[in-house]
């Protein structure tokens, strides 16, 4: 976590993108975090100096949208799902560049 927790909200780094997310208030920041990311939370994003970079490993049509699963190149073991809008240009092997827009701090146990 970067910084401390503010009206709900505190700022991350995951695979060298900086995002802010929710939090419970008053924790203190640590450096190995989990956070909850939904397909919802996430966006293509060309623009972002620190976005982060993968492939499209699978594409499903879900009425209206597509669901993209997409190998980080920072981590390929690591799979972020986000919705794409219908019609889509992209394909699977595609390159894309991806933001974190929102997500949940998981707190840590113990």
């Amino acid at each position: 976590a970067l910084g401390r927790a503010q009206d709900g909200r505190i700022g991350v780094e995951a695979f060298g993108h900086r995002a802010v997310v929710r939090c419970t208030n008053g924790g203190s920041p640590q450096s190995a975090i989990n956070i909850c990311v939904r397909a919802g939370d996430l966006a293509l994003d060309d623009h972002a100096a620190d976005a982060l970079a993968g492939r499209i490993k699978r594409l499903i049509y879900q009425g209206g949208h597509f669901r993209a699963d997409v190998a980080l190149d920072a981590s390929p073991d690591h799979c972020l799902t986000l919705n794409l809008a219908e019609p889509t240009p992209l394909n699977v092997g595609d390159a894309i560049r991806v933001a974190l827009r929102d997500g949940w701090l998981v707190p840590h146990e113990g």
